[in-house]
């Protein structure tokens, strides 16, 4: 089968090979370089019937399972975060088929959801959930894998509005959290009943302050796990910023409903909130993902608002937008359009 060279660069090993796409009687090698994740999934799109036929491990090509393993979940989780869908589904569907161990099988799975969560597709989710539930029992680290499937079920449901199914269930995950070491499954726990904190705060005329103070102890408490988190570091540094930037955005508390004026924030507040996002733009940036600069983006634009600055509230709304919807990530274009339109209506 003749070879296009990868990346523009002809190799005669496989050390740094990322992924290779066949389309035909051609195979594209593409390796591990920046830009390279996009350029495979733009080829994907490009070429219907174009498929995935290898898809290294990173650079190391040997390794034992669980190291393997951590290098393809980190990976898959990446594809998500940027919303490359169409090479996430391939590899996902490659990995699936290759690996025989159920461990490797549900965390794989679980990725699966995620990626559903982020496009909105939250009966694929759910349909995917309820798959790991019958096979997490099979597998040699039950309890672990039903604490990620709990915390992602909360934070499906709490999309989907079922706000009792979600607190019922991220409640279950809590009292099994407690039992672990921190790291990026505990920071999971604390960062989604934050989140769900958050929506009732966002959907609540008066918010009571006590909720305030729940949601942002839990951020914190996922902040300081995932910083403890030893063996998924990529995707824990990934996740950091993004609580970072969830915790700004709770302290800023813009919320997208029709006010005469904006709540009142203290002074304290609105410093811890510009910290985080400096924290994540001086120390996270190289390497950010789509969701997160997203996120970044908007927090960013109520800080904006917050100092009466409205122009570049507006122009930070808007980058945030154009992100959502290059990806697409439907909630975050949604949630950049509700700003927009509150700016627009407000200001």
């Amino acid at each position: 089968m003749p070879h296009l060279p990868g990346n523009g660069t002809r190799r005669t090993d496989d050390e740094d090979l990322l992924v290779r796409v066949v389309d035909g009687s051609r195979a594209v090698d593409i390796y591990d370089r920046p830009g390279a994740l996009q350029l495979a999934n733009d080829f994907l799109s490009a070429v219907p019937g174009a498929n995935v036929l290898y898809r290294s491990p990173g650079s190391i090509v040997s390794v034992y399972k669980s190291q393997k393993i951590v290098i393809i979940v980190e990976q898959l989780r990446e594809l998500g975060e940027q919303g490359q869908w169409r090479l996430f589904n391939h590899l996902a569907k490659f990995w699936m088929k290759m690996t025989t161990d159920e461990n490797e099988k549900i965390m794989i799975l679980l990725e699966v959801v995620v990626a559903a969560y982020f496009q909105d597709r939250l009966d694929l989710a759910l349909r995917k959930l309820q798959k790991a539930t019958e096979l997490y029992v099979t597998t040699a680290n039950p309890s672990l894998h039903l604490l990620k499937i709990l915390y992602l079920k909360a934070a499906v449901e709490r999309k989907a509005g079922n706000y009792d199914e979600a607190e019922r269930t991220i409640h279950d995950a809590e009292k099994m959290a407690t039992f672990l070491t921190p790291g990026i499954e505990s920071a999971g726990v604390f960062y989604n009943r934050a989140t769900l904190i958050a929506q009732q705060i966002n959907e609540s005329e008066v918010p009571d302050e006590k909720l305030f103070e729940r949601a942002r102890d839990n951020f914190i408490r996922a902040i300081s796990d995932y910083k403890a988190e030893r063996t998924f570091c990529l995707t824990s540094h990934s996740k950091l910023g993004k609580a970072y930037v969830r915790l700004s955005m709770l302290l800023l508390d813009i919320r997208n409903k029709s006010e005469d004026q904006l709540r009142p924030v203290a002074s304290d507040a609105l410093r811890t909130a510009t910290n985080c996002l400096q924290e994540v733009e001086g120390k996270m940036w190289e390497g950010i993902t789509s969701r997160t600069r997203c996120y970044w983006y908007l927090a960013k634009s109520d800080l904006a608002l917050r100092r009466r600055h409205i122009q570049d509230a507006e122009d930070h709304a808007k980058t945030a937008m154009e992100i959502a919807k290059q990806s697409p990530f439907p909630s975050e274009v949604s949630l950049a359009q509700s700003r927009l339109d509150m700016l627009k209506r407000d200001g």
